[in-house]
């Protein structure tokens, strides 16, 4: 029966050999993240906690030795809510040119096919979302022990070329040497547009990092009084 609550293990999600895949650090003000994926984040990540206290409360309920005073587990899978937590939440997913003939089609054609992974492979994540000014797609998963079987189901994937995680990037099994050479081209002339825009100056970073952290203090004040 399928439960992504299960404890998984090496062995149902097989980890790729660290010679076959590789990564790099990617430089702060490129690792962009907007107030608007940083409240995207903070929803799905407490809809799950909640998710999974009301499960939790369901099942110990209906054992005949409940106790009220039981102890309660943790439901939160890391303390806090941070600029830091929706870095090493969100996933940002890039594909190779031969599974991006027709970008717009193939994006959703991959999109689905990576939903249809995660469904196989009962990883508890807690949100997939097409990002077409990018060309790619984004995963929210607020589980360290998730993510780390999400990384090794996108590393062993053949259509993808690379994706982003907590100021990192990382490159699949199947990506060749010359197709990172052109991403990374192909970034650097991405980010020269942005910054044309206003995007990725200093002043622009901090700026967004000012409004992420006022939205934090509000909502922790919220919830602690």
């Amino acid at each position: 029966m399928r439960d992504v609550t299960r404890i998984k293990f090496e062995e149902d999600i097989p980890r790729v050999p660290d010679h076959l895949w590789s990564e790099e650090e990617i430089p702060h003000e490129e690792h962009m993240i907007s107030i608007e994926h940083y409240e995207d984040a903070q929803v799905e990540h407490h809809q799950a906690v909640r998710t999974r206290r009301i499960a939790h409360e369901k099942e110990v309920k209906s054992d005949p030795d409940y106790k009220d005073s039981d102890e309660h587990p943790e439901f939160e899978p890391e303390v806090g809510f941070s600029v830091e937590f929706v870095y090493a939440m969100v996933f940002k997913v890039h594909f190779r040119d031969r599974f991006m003939k027709k970008p717009d089609d193939d994006l959703v054609s991959n999109a689905i096919t990576i939903e249809r992974d995660l469904y196989n492979q009962e990883i508890n994540y807690q949100s997939i979302a097409i990002k077409e000014d990018t060309q790619s797609v984004q995963i929210l998963c607020n589980d360290p022990e998730e993510r780390d079987h999400l990384k090794h189901m996108l590393l062993a994937s053949n259509m993808v070329l690379a994706f982003e995680n907590n100021h990192r990037r990382y490159y699949s099994k199947f990506t060749k040497d010359d197709e990172k050479e052109k991403f990374k081209h192909l970034q650097m002339t991405y980010k020269k547009e942005q910054t044309e825009q206003g995007h990725y100056t200093d002043d622009h970073h901090d700026e967004n990092i000012a409004k992420i952290k006022e939205h934090e203090y509000f909502y922790d004040k919220h919830i602690n009084g």
